[in-house]
């Protein structure tokens, strides 16, 4: 658990056990025309998730949380984004993600 794929502001594998359970929510503010060619805006984020070991309770687990914002600049099947993120507990880490749109 951590990382970009579900719980930004912790590194990659801080957390471990067999059950992951999490929960975020994005919201994106385009600054351009929907209509451009390119597309930029920013991003804010708040994220929660645990992981833990078979055989204990979901209720007993206490999340992990982390928050955040950022910048991203879309333009054909490109993405681009970087955005810093603070794991409420952790470090604050800053990112950097490109991605290929289809």
């Amino acid at each position: 658990l951590g990382g970009t794929d579900n719980l930004r502001g912790f590194k990659a594998g801080a957390f471990v056990g067999d059950t992951l359970v999490g929960a975020s929510a994005d919201l994106r503010v385009p600054i351009t025309s929907p209509l451009s060619f390119g597309k930029a805006g920013f991003s804010a984020f708040v994220a929660t998730a645990k992981a833990y070991d078979k055989g204990r309770r979901l209720r007993d687990q206490k999340f992990e949380r982390g928050v955040g914002g950022g910048v991203w600049l879309s333009a054909a099947i490109l993405r681009l984004e970087f955005f810093v993120a603070h794991g409420l507990g952790g470090s604050t880490r800053a990112q950097f993600a490109a991605s290929a749109l289809f």
